[in-house]
């Protein structure tokens, strides 16, 4: 062939490279899911199960209610602190000379978990590991007409198995399975913790239980 006549096809060669680029499909890029990623979540905490402790149910536990959650992930290691704020009303019994017919119970929870986490199938990750932190309890009782304020430092911890399925990139629903130990502060009003310590057969100072929670998060990067 000679020089002239293959100028031509060297000069269509870009062309093709080009049209042959243009035609491949494009390929959508997913981040891994893993992160690092820091987000902002809400969640519903669910009613607790008690297994054990707490016979004298004086020492009234919370009930179903919400909770924000800041999750950050860095490859397997997955850290939530979460903090919830709840208000209800509950009866309690009779302590000493403390009858009362009602008690109205504050409690916000501060606390943090620590899991390791793995890939379930793609966009889906579970996690297991542990949860701990404080419950800050006040409790207005209703003493016949008089009002009686007190104030309790709890300790909690346990265990947390969970799943997450990515929606999107960014979105996710979650759910989660605890079993967690409950241990109760002393009051702060002492002539009610005196009748606590002085009866014989006063209420648990602790609470065995699991609960769980339905959560949405939005990671944010």
């Amino acid at each position: 062939m000679s020089l002239l006549r293959a100028l031509p096809l060297v000069a269509l060669l870009p062309f093709s490279a080009t049209a042959q680029a243009t035609a491949e499909p494009a390929v959508e890029e997913r981040s891994d899911p893993k992160g690092p990623f820091f987000g902002v979540g809400a969640a519903l905490l669910l009613q607790p199960i008690e297994l054990a402790g707490n016979e004298s149910q004086f020492f009234v536990q919370q009930v179903g209610t919400s909770a924000i959650l800041l999750p950050i992930h860095v490859e397997e290691l997955r850290l939530e602190p979460e903090i919830s704020f709840t208000r209800y009303r509950s009866p309690v019994p009779f302590v000493g000379d403390f009858g009362a017919v009602g008690a109205r119970v504050s409690l916000l929870r501060l606390g943090i978990g620590a899991a390791y986490q793995w890939d379930l199938v793609e966009d889906t990750r579970a996690y297991a590991g542990a949860r701990f932190g404080l419950q800050l309890a006040s409790t207005k009782l209703d003493q016949f007409g008089e009002e009686l304020t007190f104030d309790r430092t709890d300790l909690f911890f346990g265990f947390a198995l969970g799943g997450e399925a990515f929606l999107t990139e960014r979105f996710s629903l979650g759910v989660e399975a605890r079993i967690e130990y409950l241990d109760y502060g002393d009051t702060t009003l002492e002539a009610l913790q005196e009748e606590l310590d002085d009866m014989e057969d006063g209420p648990n100072r602790y609470q065995v239980q699991t609960t769980g929670l339905v959560a949405a998060r939005i990671y944010l990067f």
